[in-house]
Order: C-alpha cells, then sequence, then structure tokens
C-alpha cells in the first residue's frame, strides 16, 4: 500500500474575543452569581451600617499685606514654591496640635488620634482654598468638628505668627537697653521699628480666614445604598467574568471543534449535535440524521488520495460517541444504495446490542479470529430503516439471509468476549477477514475501542488493511491532554488519511432544524421545537 501525504489542517484559533464570549455563555452561572453575592452582600452592609453625616468647612489662605505699609517689604515672606507651601498648610490643618486644641475646645473624651480618623482636608484645585470635611454618626456633631477644626488652625497660624513679632519685639527691646546714652539715632531707629511690630501684632490674622462656615446635614453621607449596590453589581460582574475566565483556563476539557482541529491537526468532516443522540426515535430523515450524511459526504475529503474500502472509528477514550458515528455511518452508506460491512471489533466492550437489539447467536467475530468460522456465516444482515430503541431482537426480524444485498448493512458482532483481545486483533486472522469483507462490500467500517486506555485499537492501526481513521471525539469529554497523547500515538503509526468527528455540540438555530423531512417524501422548514431532551452520554 502507497504511502500518502498526511491530511492536515491549520486550524484558525478563533479571537480572544469570540473566546470570551463563549465562556460568557457557557459559564454565564458563575457570572450571575458573583454579581448576586456581591449586590446583596453590598446591599446587607448598606443596610446594616451605621448611618455617618458629613460637613464640611472652607478655608481661604491669603496675605493681607499689613506689613508691606509697615516695614516696606514682607515680613513674613512666603515660601519660592506654591505647591510646598500649600502641601504644608494641608499638613497644618489635620495636624495633632489644631486637633487637640479642637478636642479640648469641644469636651470630647475621644483621642486626638480618633478625632483626626473622621476629618479629612482637601485643597480645591487651582484655588488657595482648603475644605475641611468631618463625619460622625451625629450631624450636629460632625459640623462642629469641621467649624471647630478651621477655626482652630486659624488661631494656631495667629499664634504662630504673633510668636514671631513677639521674639522681634524682645529683641528691639534689648538692643535698645544696650544701647549707649548718647547713640540718639539709633534709638530713635529702634524705637521706631518697635512701634511698627507692635500695631503689626495687633492686625496679624495669621493669613488664614474661614470663609464658609458648616451646616448641619440633613442627609447622611453614608452608606448610600443605591451607590453601594450599583458599584457592587459592577464589581460582581468584573470579578465574575475573571472567575469564568480562570474557571475556563483550568477546565483542560476541549470546548469546541475548531480546538480539536487544532489539537488532531486534522479537518472536521462533520459535527453531531447533542440533540442526535438524545432523540427519542432515530429515523432515515430529518434533523437528527443529517450529520451522518454529511459525514459520509466529508469521506471524500480523504478519498482523494485513493479509495476508502477499509475504514477504521475510534476515539481517545470511551463514552464519545464512536460506536454510533460508526453505526449511523454505516446506516448513511447503505442508504446511498452501496453495500456496507459494519465489524464490531471492540471485543472487551462491545455494544451493538444497544443499537441492533439481542442477536440470535453469540457468535462474530471473535469465532471467525478463533475457530476460523466462515464470515459469511457470522453476518447478519441488517436494515438501515431498523429503528434503534425498539423491543430487543425487532431490528433482526424478517431479514434472512441476503449477502450482497444492497441496501443492507452485514453486522459481524464482536461474539464471545476473549481474554486475549489484543493478540487476536494482531492476528493475521484479522487481517483476512477484513481482506474477505472488503472483497465483497463497497465500504467495511470497524468499530474499534479507543486508543487511549487498552491496546486494541493501536493494534487495528497497524494492520496495513486499514485504509484511513475516523477519529470521534466528544466536547466537554476529551480533554486536552488526551487529545494530544491520541495524536501522538496516530503519529507513530502508518496510517495518514484521518478524519475527525466532534458530537455532542449544541446545536445553533438555522442548523441541521432548517428542514425536516415529513412523511417520508416532502421537505418542509421544521416547526420551532421546544427543549431537547436531558443530555445522554453517547456510547
Amino acid at each position: 500500500m502507497s504511502v500518502n501525504p498526511p491530511v492536515t489542517v491549520q486550524a484558525q484559533r478563533p479571537s480572544a474575543f469570540l473566546r470570551l464570549l463563549r465562556v460568557l455563555r457557557e459559564r454565564w452561572w458563575i457570572v450571575a452569581l458573583s454579581a448576586l453575592v456581591c449586590t446583596l452582600t453590598a446591599l446587607a452592609f448598606s443596610l446594616t451600617a451605621p448611618k455617618e453625616y458629613e460637613a464640611s468647612a472652607s478655608l481661604l489662605f491669603r496675605d493681607p499685606g499689613f506689613s508691606e505699609p509697615l516695614f516696606g517689604s514682607d515680613v513674613f515672606k512666603p515660601s519660592l514654591d506654591p505647591a510646598r507651601e500649600s502641601s504644608t498648610n494641608l499638613l497644618l490643618v489635620e495636624s495633632r496640635e489644631v486637633a487637640g486644641a479642637v478636642r479640648r475646645e469641644l469636651g470630647l473624651d475621644e483621642s486626638t488620634s480618633d478625632l483626626l480618623d473622621k476629618v479629612s482636608v482637601d485643597e480645591r484645585t487651582n484655588a488657595d482654598i482648603v475644605e475641611i470635611r468631618a463625619r460622625d454618626e451625629n450631624p450636629r456633631l460632625a459640623a462642629r468638628i469641621a467649624g471647630e477644626f478651621a477655626t482652630q488652625y486659624v488661631l494656631f497660624r495667629q499664634r504662630a505668627d504673633r510668636r514671631k513679632i513677639a521674639d522681634a519685639e524682645e529683641l528691639i527691646r534689648n538692643r535698645l537697653e544696650d544701647l549707649p546714652p548718647d547713640a540718639t539715632a539709633a534709638r530713635t531707629q529702634l524705637e521706631e521699628a518697635l512701634q511698627r511690630l507692635i500695631a503689626l501684632g495687633a492686625v496679624q490674622t495669621g493669613n488664614a480666614e474661614v470663609i464658609d462656615r458648616p451646616e448641619v446635614p440633613t442627609v447622611a453621607a453614608s452608606p448610600q445604598t443605591k451607590r453601594d449596590v450599583a458599584v457592587a453589581l459592577f464589581v460582581g460582574l468584573i470579578l465574575g467574568v475573571a472567575i469564568a475566565l480562570l474557571v475556563d483556563f483550568l477546565d483542560r476539557r476541549v470546548k469546541s471543534a475548531e480546538e480539536f482541529e487544532e489539537l488532531y491537526r486534522v479537518p472536521t468532516l462533520s459535527t453531531v449535535p447533542q440533540s442526535t443522540f438524545a432523540a427519542k426515535r432515530k429515523t432515515m430523515h430529518g434533523a437528527p440524521f443529517e450529520p451522518f450524511r454529511i459525514l459520509y459526504s466529508g469521506l471524500g475529503f480523504l478519498s482523494v488520495a485513493g479509495p476508502i474500502r477499509v475504514l477504521m472509528v475510534t476515539s481517545a477514550v470511551a463514552e464519545e460517541g464512536k460506536t454510533s458515528v460508526a453505526v449511523n455511518l454505516a446506516r448513511a452508506v447503505a442508504l446511498s444504495r452501496r453495500s456496507v460491512a459494519l465489524v464490531e471489533a471492540d471485543l472487551r466492550r462491545p455494544s451493538f446490542r444497544g443499537h441492533f437489539g439481542a442477536q440470535a447467536a453469540p457468535a462474530g467475530l471473535t469465532n471467525a479470529l478463533v475457530s476460523h468460522q466462515s464470515v459469511a456465516e457470522l453476518i447478519q444482515h441488517v436494515p438501515p430503516t431498523a429503528a434503534f430503541e425498539e423491543d430487543e431482537g425487532s431490528a433482526l426480524a424478517g431479514l434472512g439471509d441476503q449477502p450482497g444485498m444492497d441496501g443492507t448493512i452485514a453486522l459481524l458482532r464482536s461474539g464471545p468476549i476473549p481474554p486475549n483481545s489484543a493478540e487476536l486483533l494482531r492476528s493475521e486472522g484479522m487481517g483476512q477477514v477484513l481482506e474477505e469483507l472488503a472483497e465483497t462490500h463497497d465500504m467495511v467500517i470497524v468499530d474499534a475501542p479507543p486508543l487511549l486506555p487498552i491496546a486494541d485499537a493501536q493494534v487495528l492501526l497497524a494492520h496495513e488493511m486499514i485504509d484511513a481513521c475516523l477519529i470521534v471525539a466528544r466536547v466537554y469529554k476529551t480533554t486536552r491532554d488526551q487529545a494530544r497523547r491520541t495524536r501522538a500515538i496516530l503519529d507513530q503509526h502508518r496510517i495518514d488519511r484521518i478524519g475527525l468527528v466532534v458530537t455532542g455540540v449544541r446545536e445553533r438555530p438555522g442548523g441541521y432544524e432548517y428542514y425536516e423531512r415529513l412523511d417520508g417524501d416532502a421537505a418542509a422548514p421544521a416547526e420551532p421545537s421546544g427543549r431537547r431532551g436531558r443530555r445522554k452520554a453517547a456510547t
């Protein structure tokens, strides 16, 4: 058999925005729960927290310029750095000395540190005005604290400036006492300076004045229930999105067909909605069967390098839907009037019974491999229209033996479960069985075991008779690590034509249900359907 270049695809990764939308659509409950918890917490805190009232007073910083006419220059020359001087004033307003004076004046029992915790000082932009805010559970006390801080700061500055003038006065008086009696001119000059200092001290205001007296507040400043709830809702939404993204990142399961294509590096031939496996009655018509018609048509992508006579269907792990895909693909081939053989090669956990009912005799592939019984004698011909969920045995009723009959499925069951399934599948007899079936049928579909748990499927991959391999992967079941390990196993074998079927996807509006087959003949738009049945794991 000639080896052809592997059929691979370069899957285009969805944008970050589309991935975010997918995460929000799938994990919306995390976002909603986070927003609800944050909102309820903020509401409970807002309703139980004590009310606090805020009052404010304003100070204006300016130099009245009294020293200029008295001395011809500014005695209290301001700092050359206005920003530094402004920061100094802010620190002085809420200094411990001012707070101590307020505490003594109001007769408060609380400490100076507790008093300062109730006060905040802010400078208005592009203005020499400072706003003093005070908060307290008592609105009157809040107004008194704000007003007293403003008053005590002005008094503090006045005392500081007058103390400077007093020190200058004392210095001049000491100089006058030290002058000799005949120093008339110097004495006159110092006495004039002393008089000006006395006059300047009398008009000293501390370069600050109260321009806005606080009013007793009537509305509580906190808590603000509407604002707190709105902020909590916003924070809860942001936190919920972050948690959803984190959970999605930590979740190792593959969640889209595009991600499967990227991991397996093969094309997706068909996607099978979860509703297909959950349908109560599987028919040859309508939406549930359309994915398998599409899959059969998609096999042409793999047959470019040559006809596919023997197709192996497997998956990474169990319960991804490989048997359902193999059975329905065989039905699609049979409906195209081509002869198809379906081989149950999962000798450890056979599951055809759930699809075709109880077999008449416990004979099958194992008998052909062990006792070299004729394959033709072991085959059962099943019509593709047999219902899957009818009473056991009904799928085989009234069929008769019609070898090679077009439109039927030549079914080769697993037979008795052997103790050495891998050795049987590795034997030459397995190759002979596949070759015999390939000579008498247009296509042979082999339902193989999963690749990762046991070695049976890897043994089948090594058979020369296997022309192509169909990997079945289920979203929210297969993990990224399992997909990478499966891809590594495939790379180790000579198989080069590989296709992908993704099961368990969510159905979208306008998908397979857009057209329904009615009465088995005419096609008509499907009526809007309700929610599908409960999600059921595919075999």
